[in-house]
């Protein structure tokens, strides 16, 4: 774990309890949870697991994120720095399958919207 990530860990390990702590550091991060089994078996049967991980919703909420932070910039400047920000996010979490999935229909949307 990077010193960035570690750090934005500690922070949230600071700021919630058990079991949201590890549910928060699931959904933003990536990391897997460490809570009761009954409830991560609950959160599976739910069909709710592919929240708690990487995936397509983290790069959704942060391209729309940053959408909103760069709203004033033109189009092409604001999909620039969208893919920074994504890029950075990346870098802090790693380079995982799921992930660079999400980045990658992205990427896709990006070529669409431009052309």
């Amino acid at each position: 774990m990077n010193s960035a990530l570690l750090l934005a860990v500690q922070g949230i390990d600071h700021s919630f309890h058990e079991p949201y702590a590890s549910l928060m550091k699931g959904l933003v991060y990536g990391i897997p949870i460490q809570i009761d089994p009954l409830l991560k078996q609950e959160i599976v049967k739910s069909g709710l697991a592919h929240l708690v991980v990487l995936s397509g919703a983290n790069v959704t909420l942060l391209t729309q994120f940053s959408e909103k932070l760069f709203f004033s910039l033109s189009k092409k400047v604001g999909i620039l720095f969208q893919l920074i920000f994504l890029c950075g996010f990346v870098s802090l979490v790693g380079p995982q399958a799921p992930l660079m999935r999400a980045v990658s229909m992205f990427m896709c949307t990006v070529v669409c919207v431009l052309a």
